[in-house]
């Protein structure tokens, strides 16, 4: 009896141990399983990590590479924004400069037009003092006719009477001395006037290279000279006034064709130069055209 309750109860304590160890193999088993999940997981994490890690690194270069481009462009504005302000700057001094520019240019053009008009004037004096000595110069030539001819030829013609019995020409004497003092008077005065004439000549010569050299053209030179003429018919009314009244020059044309030249293009001459051909070359436009140095000194 005994050995069968021991029996029975070694059975009894066999089967619950049997039942612990089969539940410790099944946790056994949940906790294999779960550690293995567990590995998985691990394992899964870990490689997220090394992902992210991955990820955190390329972020952070691209993070520094925007950082440097975001610099570079800072440094690119500053620059343009530099740029910019020194072109503003740039731009108000041009205009200034524009200003004072057109400042200086409308001062300029005052300027050479009062230049203009001064050397206008001066050749116009020129111009009068050339005419009057040519002028002086026919008034001498006429009364350098007087010569020993005309004299002889009076003396033919006027009548004698006897004085102590000889025959004598009335006031022969006298009026041959003042014939002869007359006529050398006027010879000195045309060779005096015909120097100034040479003289003016040289002048006007220095004077047109002197205003061809300044920019005037000679086509501008002989427009003004056109306009100081004026036309024949106001010549010649002008010029009546300008023959000191005598009367014997008042033969305009004749006395003009020694300033301008004869009727037929020619240029005029004067006594004595018959021989060398007057005035040669021109000396209608040497006449006319001037220069600027007596002005400016």
């Amino acid at each position: 009896m005994m050995n069968r309750m021991h029996s029975s109860a070694a059975s009894g304590k066999a089967k619950r141990f049997q039942e612990q160890i089969h539940t410790i193999q099944q946790i056994t088993d949940r906790h294999r399983r779960s550690k293995e999940l567990h590995e998985k997981e691990s394992a899964s994490i870990q490689k997220h990590i090394h992902e992210l890690k991955e990820t955190r690194k390329r972020l952070t270069q691209e993070k520094q590479q925007i950082q440097l481009d975001l610099a570079k462009f800072n440094n690119e504005e500053t620059w343009l924004n530099e740029q910019c302000k020194r072109l503003i700057r740039q731009k108000e001094e041009d205009k200034k400069a524009l200003v004072e520019s057109a400042n200086e240019w409308s001062e300029c053009e005052l300027e050479e037009t009062k230049k203009k008009r001064e050397f206008c004037h001066m050749m116009k004096q020129s111009t009068d003092e050339h005419e009057r000595l040519l002028r002086q110069m026919e008034a001498t030539r006429m009364m350098s006719l007087v010569c020993p001819e005309t004299v002889d030829y009076l003396v033919q013609e006027m009548p004698t009477e006897a004085i102590d019995g000889g025959v004598f020409t009335v006031e022969i004497g006298e009026r041959l001395r003042e014939a002869s003092n007359d006529f050398l008077l006027a010879t000195e005065e045309l060779d005096k006037l015909k120097t100034a004439r040479d003289s003016m000549l040289k002048h006007v010569g220095r004077w047109q290279e002197y205003a061809l050299s300044k920019g005037y053209t000679e086509q501008e030179l002989e427009h003004q000279e056109g306009a100081w003429k004026g036309t024949e018919s106001d010549g010649d009314s002008h010029h009546h006034d300008r023959i000191d009244g005598n009367p014997q020059n008042n033969n305009n044309d004749d006395n003009l064709n020694l300033f301008y030249g004869t009727n037929d293009g020619s240029a005029g001459s004067f006594p004595g130069e018959a021989e060398t051909g007057g005035m040669q070359g021109g000396a209608q436009n040497d006449v006319m055209e001037f220069d600027y140095e007596e002005l400016i000194e």
